[in-house]
């Protein structure tokens, strides 16, 4: 599935012990039970020290997750 090819790409990714991860549109086309597998991953990376990069549109994020957050529209960047 999606969910399952997604999180074996974060594994392979962590297998090079990174001090930070990309992950460029990690929820793309998955279901909602995958997302929510994906964002407690997400959350346990982020709780061992793991610097997680997210890039995407329309992620559902909860404020106590981001430490900060860019926007781009239309070329502009803004720091929120």
């Amino acid at each position: 599935s999606g969910g399952q090819a997604q999180m074996l790409s974060i594994m392979i990714g962590l297998n090079a012990h990174p001090k930070y991860l990309l992950l460029d549109e990690p929820m793309a086309g998955l279901a909602s039970k995958p997302i929510n597998i994906m964002w407690k991953k997400i959350l346990e990376l982020k709780k061992i020290g793991l610097g997680i990069i997210l890039t995407g549109e329309g992620h559902p994020l909860n404020p106590q997750m981001i430490e900060q957050q860019y926007l781009m529209s239309n070329g502009i960047l803004r720091l929120r």
